[in-house]
């Protein structure tokens, strides 16, 4: 008889399909989610062909914990970052592998996550809390200008601001309102990675009991402005030397945040002194295992489910056959209204492209500061090798041609420079 695992839906890291292919020999699905969630009503469908589906509305804690307990179920995860606090409690009370409460808390508030990782010794990066433009003037003093500005909870780079000015930052915190934490500005290596990819990676990890049992580290395209990413792919262009430090760096941060079982997606720049954390996630990055898993690397949402099973998770060295990638085609950095979209068919003309998802039509307005998420399409592919995945990005931004109306009289300070 197969094992059940309980997931706590959301949007995230991996969809319903996604999810049930990794588990498919390995344990059923039970999805627990809100049937009002709009992410979650998009995608209802897919949740019942892809597992169980028990919707309940604002699910609590204890609402989940009465669904595991009912099911018998072996394990319980999330690969939302939305989630993950909900989740974690909930398995508090199960007493099932996953992040505890407090774990999960230094995951999710990137401030309360700086203060452990420097408590630790495993990263020094000046920042400081910001509750309200009250608190301004002491943590640009603390931590000095250009700062980045960001939610101190979120995801996919969303109202994340690069700041020069005091002024830029009141404006900015005007606008989104909430909590927020001001970070050293970390200059990147261009040389690291290679000019033309981006001067940052991601590290994702699978811990079992306390240890990283697995990590495999994901290259990044460049960011478009001020800090949304455009893309990813696996394997890096990182010499052995580099990847391995890296991978050092993410695995001391993941262990120094108390992470004992699961999933963690790591953040790292590229500086010319070397890796530094930019933050650490309790989760799959956003649909990394896909371009691993095509590139014919390793599973990762396997290994993750596994780990939430307490199963063993794979421990070998990928063999990747090919260069594997998704490119998110991004929209303009300022609010503007999409007039016209050409080249999109075109597109999987594009010698590597197999698969294009529109985001956007002529006639939405756009807007930059809702992040990575807030783009015209992804485009899915493969390349033989990593020049060959250089000229596809090329052909790419050659092909798609968008044409915009400004939504806004006149540009930021920040967006201009």
């Amino acid at each position: 008889m197969k094992q059940q695992l309980v997931v706590v839906y959301d949007v995230g890291a991996a969809g319903p399909v996604d999810i049930a292919t990794a588990a498919h020999d390995t344990c059923d699905i039970v999805f627990v989610c809100d049937p009002s969630n709009a992410h979650v009503a998009r995608h209802l469908d897919q949740l019942h062909q892809s597992g169980t589906v028990i919707a309940i509305a604002d699910p609590s804690a204890d609402d989940i914990r009465k669904v595991v307990r009912a099911l018998g179920a072996d394990g319980l995860t999330t690969f939302s970052e939305f989630q993950l606090e909900l989740t974690a409690k909930a398995a508090d009370q199960c007493g099932l592998r996953f992040h505890d409460s407090a774990t999960a808390m230094l995951l999710t508030d990137k401030s309360a996550q700086r203060n452990a990782l420097r408590r630790a010794g495993v990263d020094a990066t000046r920042h400081a809390a910001v509750d309200s433009p009250d608190d301004l003037e002491s943590a640009v003093r603390d931590v000095g200008l250009p700062a980045v500005l960001k939610p101190r909870k979120g995801a996919a780079s969303a109202e994340t601001h690069l700041i020069r000015t005091v002024a830029e930052a009141e404006r900015a915190l005007r606008s989104a309102g909430g909590r927020f934490t001001l970070e050293e500005l970390l200059r990147g290596d261009p040389d690291a990675a290679g000019p033309a990819w981006g001067d940052f990676v991601s590290v994702e990890s699978v811990v079992v009991d306390g240890e990283v049992a697995a990590s495999y580290v994901t290259g990044k395209l460049p960011l478009a402005p001020p800090f949304r990413e455009t893309g990813q792919f696996a394997p890096s262009t990182l010499p052995a030397p580099v990847r391995d430090r890296v991978a050092a760096c993410a695995e001391a941060a993941v262990l120094a945040l108390g992470v004992r079982w699961g999933a963690v997606h790591t953040e790292v720049k590229l500086t010319p002194e070397g890796p530094r954390i930019v933050e650490v996630n309790g989760r799959l990055g956003g649909y990394v295992g896909d371009v691993h898993l095509r590139a014919g690397g390793p599973d990762l949402l396997r290994d993750a489910i596994a780990a939430a099973l307490g199963l063993p998770v794979a421990t070998r060295a990928p063999a990747y056959g090919r260069v594997a990638f998704r490119h998110y085609l991004a929209a303009p950095p300022y609010r503007a209204l999409l007039e016209r979209l050409d080249g999109i068919d075109e597109l999987l003309q594009v010698p590597g492209v197999t698969h294009v998802d529109l985001r956007a039509a002529p006639g939405r307005v756009l807007d930059w500061r809702k992040g990575t998420q807030e783009c015209l399409a992804v485009v899915y592919g493969t390349a033989p090798d990593h020049r060959a995945l250089a000229r596809t990005i090329r052909r790419i931004a050659a092909t798609a041609r968008p044409r915009y109306v400004s939504a806004e009289r006149e540009l930021s300070e920040e967006i201009r420079s």
